[in-house]
């Protein structure tokens, strides 16, 4: 299960460090996708479970075929495609908050005014 919120950054190659609690759940790859200007993270076991439930459901195509599967390097870092850079806003500073089944990757700015 996915609990807490660790910082994290995007380094100049698009590299996001994952935070050693969320890669010991989720192995050596992860699916993201989009939702708003957050990423969705899920082990695969969990990405599986969603796709044979929702696939049917037109209201989730988009968000499954925004998906990729990122693999984990041996420092723990996802290289992150442009367009999941763009669309989330992410510049360098990110957060990775952990909701129970999955965790989330948003800017640091992003989640501070969600707080306030």
């Amino acid at each position: 299960m996915f609990w807490g919120r660790y910082k994290s950054r995007v380094d100049s190659s698009k590299r996001l460090v994952i935070p050693k609690p969320f890669r010991d759940i989720c192995g050596d790859s992860v699916m993201v996708s989009m939702a708003g200007d957050r990423l969705m993270c899920y082990r695969l076991k969990e990405w599986e479970n969603l796709e044979k439930e929702h696939a049917s459901q037109e209201a989730w195509w988009r968000f499954i075929a925004a998906a990729s599967r990122y693999g984990i390097d041996g420092k723990g870092r996802i290289m992150l495609k442009r367009a999941h850079i763009d669309r989330s806003f992410m510049r360098r500073d990110a957060v990775c908050v952990g909701f129970v089944d999955h965790f989330e990757i948003c800017s640091a700015s992003s989640l501070m005014d969600k707080l306030r």
